[in-house]
């Protein structure tokens, strides 16, 4: 009986040293933490970006989630909500990938202050971020130019003109109708609207500026804001690039629909040629810099 407990005990003495050298297991799978960065921010290439002068802007953000050791952790359920006027989650991955990122993209109407809030698994922190201006168009814009037609460089006979007096030249009368203004034999100018012309101290765009070279551009205003506020106008201030100057959204055309821009070339077609040979055909990248930027001093 001696010896029985004697072989017991030294077999639990034994059993008990071999398991305390067994390594404890630690699971490193819980979230320790969540990183955040802004990788870009853009206007989306979609249709009717604007309303009430506010664009639509878009910025994407990739979180990261690690363990404690650093590790990447994959495969946690991802989660996020947004707060911040006129802003929304347009998309969110679902599960963190095998690097322990995900994706999240935010969508606002005009530039703030958001709040991002995350949840990875079981852990959930809150980031804050701002939507600034300037910001690229994602989609290239098709550019073609107008101008404002000086009679003396037409040769057809004189006629009358519906809503105006005296007599001008029927081929300037016609580009008239294309340009919307033109410069007359006299000096003055006169405008083409519904149907009928009109006399004017200047060409005027269709928000009452004057048509400025290097400066005036017609645009849809569903793309690129060129909105009255009541009775205040929201005017996009654009850089195009491959153009030099800046350009302002004061005019409008009834071809100009979509990624299409048409920009002021100025008085006479020397200028009109001028500006015409050095547009490509490919599209151009453009830059909203804010409404009523002034940048003309």
């Amino acid at each position: 009986m001696r010896k029985r407990v004697k072989y017991f005990f030294v077999f639990f003495v034994a059993l008990c040293f071999s398991i305390s050298r067994i390594p404890v297991i630690t699971s490193y799978a819980a979230v320790k933490t969540i990183t955040l960065a802004k990788d870009n921010q853009i206007i989306p290439g979609e249709n009717n970006l604007v309303s009430q002068g506010k664009v639509l802007y878009q910025a994407k953000y990739t979180i990261t989630a690690k363990n404690e050791k650093g590790g990447a952790i994959s495969g946690k359920a991802v989660k996020c909500t947004v707060s911040g006027s006129g802003a929304s989650v347009y998309s969110c991955d679902g599960k963190t990938n095998a690097s322990g990122k995900a994706v999240i993209k935010i969508r606002k109407r005009a530039h703030g202050d958001i709040t991002l809030n995350v949840t990875v698994g079981d852990k959930s922190k809150s980031f804050s971020s701002t939507i600034v201006k300037p910001v690229l168009y994602q989609n290239g814009f098709k550019l073609t130019v107008y101008y404002t037609p000086l009679e003396s460089e037409y040769t057809g006979s004189k006629v009358s003109a519906t809503g105006v007096t005296g007599k001008y030249r029927s081929d300037f009368l016609n580009a008239v109708k294309m340009e919307g203004y033109g410069k007359t034999e006299s000096g003055s100018y006169i405008g083409y609207s519904s149907g009928k012309y009109s006399k004017s101290d200047k060409p005027l765009s269709c928000t009452g500026t004057g048509l400025k070279k290097e400066k005036t551009v017609a645009v849809d205003n569903t793309i690129i804001p060129r909105y009255n506020d009541q009775g205040t106008w929201k005017r996009a201030t654009l850089s195009i690039h491959g153009l030099s100057c800046y350009r302002r959204a004061e005019d409008s055309g009834g071809g100009i629909t979509g990624y299409h821009i048409d920009v002021y070339a100025g008085v006479g077609k020397k200028a009109y040629n001028s500006l015409c040979n050095s547009i490509a055909s490919s599209a151009y990248t453009v830059t909203y810099q804010g409404n009523n930027v002034n940048v003309w001093k």
